[in-house]
């Protein structure tokens, strides 16, 4: 039973990770692909970690592009 516990624990934690740029960045504004601007930006003191949320961060962005564009008020073009 611990193992299975341990595995359903790792991956609640993978998922609550996944395109977590993504998410912190539209908390401060809804710009379209936010997460991924945050990726490349926070390269310098994440790093490699970057790579593995990109995916993650761009599939999420995708899926909020609709709600990005109808407010996209606080986007610096």
């Amino acid at each position: 039973m611990g193992i299975y516990l341990r595995a359903i624990v790792a991956a609640l934690v993978a998922g609550g990770m996944s395109g977590c740029a993504s998410s912190l960045g539209h908390m401060y504004g809804p710009c379209p692909y936010v997460g991924v601007q945050l990726d490349f930006e926070s390269w310098d003191a994440v790093g490699p970690l970057m790579i593995i949320d990109l995916p993650f961060s761009a599939a999420m962005d995708t899926v909020l592009l609709p709600l990005d564009l109808i407010d996209n008020r606080t986007c610096k073009w």
